[in-house]
């Protein structure tokens, strides 16, 4: 039987990446997203990938899609946590629609994902969850105080719910990469270095098939990798 793995922020990016090495690992996959945008292609190769469409801030809305998946599914062996938001701005002049957004982005929609898929790991005793977070979730980067402040939450979600699952067979894996080539650098947000050395999407992936695959009796807790034309 196929390892069912759940992936959010799949329209793109690190998301669209991990879905497109899962399933060729064999894995299937369920892909969450706002919109489709590239995910049909993967669609297009096989019955191994289904997409839905969700706002993933929403709770009710989320709750909905997982009760789909949970009546289609024996169980849930994987999450991968991708959705993101960024905003690369001095605090003092940020927006607060822009704020709130990246909040919800960056923390509220993995809450949800996380709560929602626990309830089939435990009761299958088994089962693991990777959440991407950033560097600056590591160190507070100058002009992404609101993003570093909810990649640094996600360190703590993960410390807590770490403990809570000890002995249940569940295992949390925090990444924190450096700059990743994806849609979140742009006219706006440009990226200060050489984008040449910028983390490709795919390498990613590779990272986190790389934890899917360790042994049963090892936990990989957290990983923090960046370019090497980064300085942390």
């Amino acid at each position: 039987m196929r390892k069912l793995a759940i992936v959010t922020g799949a329209s793109s990016g690190v998301g669209y990446s991990v879905c497109e090495l899962l399933q060729e690992k064999g894995y299937m996959v369920v892909a969450l997203s706002r919109t489709d945008k590239k995910i049909l292609r993967l669609i297009e190769k096989d019955d191994s990938l289904e997409h839905y469409c969700v706002d993933l801030i929403d709770y009710g809305e989320t709750k909905k899609i997982f009760a789909l998946i949970e009546e289609k599914y024996e169980k849930i062996d994987l999450v991968v946590n991708c959705a993101a938001s960024f905003e690369s701005t001095k605090f003092v002049h940020q927006n607060i629609d822009n704020i709130n957004k990246i909040i919800d982005t960056n923390i509220k929609t993995y809450v949800n994902v996380i709560k929602l898929s626990l309830p089939s790991m435990i009761s299958a005793k088994n089962g693991l969850i990777i959440n991407i977070a950033s560097v600056s979730g590591k160190y507070g980067i100058e002009n992404q105080a609101v993003y570093s402040c909810t990649k640094h939450a996600l360190s703590g979600l993960a410390g807590a719910l770490a403990k809570e699952m000890f002995g249940k067979n569940i295992k949390i894996t925090t990444l924190y990469p450096g700059g990743i080539d994806t849609e979140l650098w742009n006219e706006n947000n440009p990226y200060l270095g050489s984008t040449e050395d910028l983390i490709k999407p795919a390498e990613i992936a590779e990272i986190i098939y790389f934890v899917c695959q360790l042994p049963a009796n090892i936990v990989m807790k957290e990983m923090t990798f960046f370019p090497r034309n980064e300085l942390h």
